[in-house]
């Protein structure tokens, strides 16, 4: 080692490329030696911000700015980079890779993302979610690997590197390697009996296994105090999760500071709310507080068009004419019922007009059946 030459700054790159170049030489190609050096020097790096061997599952925050998730994307993507340069390693020097820098680079690795899943693991487990537990299998996986990597490289080369790497090496909590331990794995076990779900409009998946659940009851004060970054992660499934997050902790401090943690009734106040329109402040007013509301969704509007209740694309004056038009003691039916329709026969893009027991009071079918009958004729 030149420490003369090798000591100035911005000196890194030249000399990996030097390196790579006397070990590997002619007998690789130059995209190998490129693809090398990105191992290398990503390797180096994560190695560098935090040695593996002392790595925790609390360095990397699990949800915060998706801090876990973006190292554990680019530190698996120089895993499976080590991978491609060893399945396309010659043979000649396949000895070299493996000894120098395929195990050594993939055993560190591996300890990095074992961390970073424990965190998940913990985090998620926390929160009662059971997504948690596929986390804790990772983790068991990623040990199991550590195990193997550490057999395959002491078999190599007639056990020319036996011992190396044999001691310690998992979760140091001081100096000394003999204080070092496995990541602790949670699980969280399925709780019997109903549990709040988070619905996704016209599929039957849900999401459920939020820690939310288990406050029984929900205080807003739980909302109303939570984590931002934290209560996206809860409902990130369900899509918008940023807004929809901002606008649950907003509305639920309002609960309690306005209306004493009380769910208010009229329109005025419930529309008041962070995220609540008038669509959803006529669900809770007909279903929590049994006071006559029509519902306008898409579906409503959709399908009270085609049966020409209404014209209008405006969903306030839409709900002012099905007022109008319907008993009042159905008009929170008539969003549930014409709900079930829209999903099941009267699909937007491709109606079951056939199947529909609406057929004769429906203006548009019967246009459309007239108009049919005209181009036969």
């Amino acid at each position: 080692y030149d420490y003369e030459k090798w000591s100035r700054p911005n000196q890194v790159r030249d000399f990996a490329e030097t390196w790579i170049e006397k070990q590997f030489g002619s007998r690789i190609s130059p995209e190998q030696k490129e693809q090398m050096l990105r191992l290398l020097d990503g390797w180096t790096r994560w190695s560098a911000a935090r040695r593996p061997e002392a790595m925790n599952p609390q360095i990397y925050h699990p949800c915060h700015y998706r801090e876990g998730d973006r190292v554990w994307e680019e530190v698996n993507g120089l895993m499976e980079l080590a991978e491609q340069l060893h399945a396309g390693m010659p043979a000649d020097c396949l000895a070299a890779y493996e000894s120098i820098l395929y195990y050594p680079c993939m055993a560190g690795l591996n300890l990095i993302l074992m961390q970073i899943e424990a965190g998940k693991n913990a985090h998620l487990a926390a929160r009662g979610s059971l997504a948690a537990n596929a986390y804790g299998e990772r983790v068991k996986d990623r040990i199991g690997q550590d195990a193997r990597y550490v057999e395959a490289y002491h078999r190599m080369l007639e056990g020319k590197w036996n011992h190396m790497m044999d001691s310690a090496h998992t979760g140091f909590r001081n100096w000394d390697d003999r204080d070092w331990r496995f990541p602790v794995i949670q699980q969280v076990i399925p709780v019997r009996g109903g549990k709040i779900a988070v619905g996704f409009r016209d599929s039957e998946e849900y999401h459920l296994g939020s820690h939310w659940q288990d406050n029984a009851p929900i205080c807003n004060d739980d909302f109303a105090g939570a984590d931002l970054k934290e209560l996206e992660q809860d409902i990130h499934s369900t899509g918008f999760y940023h807004n929809k997050a901002k606008n649950i902790i907003a509305c639920c401090r309002d609960l309690r500071d306005k209306f004493g943690g009380e769910v208010p009734s009229s329109i005025e106040d419930l529309t008041s709310l962070a995220g609540v329109g008038r669509k959803t402040a006529n669900v809770i007013r007909g279903n929590i507080f049994n006071e006559p509301s029509v519902v306008v969704d898409t579906h409503v509007k959709r399908i009270s068009k085609k049966l020409g209740i209404t014209k209008e694309d405006d969903p306030v004056k839409v709900e002012m004419e099905l007022m109008k038009a319907l008993p009042k003691d159905h008009w929170i039916l008539w969003n549930i019922q014409i709900i079930t329709l829209g999903r099941q026969i009267c699909k937007a893009p491709t109606p079951k007009c056939e199947e529909c027991f609406l057929q004769e009071h429906c203006a548009d079918y019967q246009k459309r059946h007239r108009n049919k009958k005209r181009g036969q004729e």
